[in-house]
Parts: C-alpha cells; structure tokens; sequence
C-alpha cells in the first residue's frame, strides 16, 4: 500500500510541470520516483486502470457498506444472502 496520496501526487506533477526536477520533487512529496514519472507520462493509477474488472460500482458499493453499518447499529450482522 502507498504511503502517499493522490493529492501529493497531484501536487508533485504539478510541481515538476513548473520547473522542480522530477527527482527533487519525489523526494519532497514521499513518492517513488518511477511512479512519479510514469504518472506524469499518463498512466493512469492502478485503483482507475482496474475499474472495469469491480463487481460493483462505487454507488452499489456505498450503499452496501451504509447498509452494513445499518445492521451492525441495530445489532445484525450482515448474512450471506
């Protein structure tokens, strides 16, 4: 799992866009510099490279994960079913 954000990511692109060295701004942001460079060349990240293969969408998966803690404030664990 990365230690970074998507956010200092973001930021770290954008500052080798203005002119940071790309080495430099890995070191500043805490992200390793091959992904820093793939990124920047557009590569997308593996969390959207993979999408197509979810079983569920983001909003099907949000409302399961609501109607778990729903279960779970009433005491209920969630079945199988």
């Amino acid at each position: 799992m990365p230690s970074y954000t998507e956010n200092a990511l973001t930021a770290a692109i954008n500052a080798v866009n203005t002119g940071t060295p790309l080495r430099r701004a890995a070191h500043d942001y805490g992200i390793p510099e091959t992904t820093l460079r793939y990124r920047r060349a557009g590569r997308q990240s593996r969390i959207d490279a993979h999408i197509s293969e979810q079983n569920l969408s983001s909003i099907q998966e949000s409302r399961l994960v609501e109607w778990i803690h729903i279960q779970d404030a009433f005491g209920l664990g969630p079945t199988h079913a």
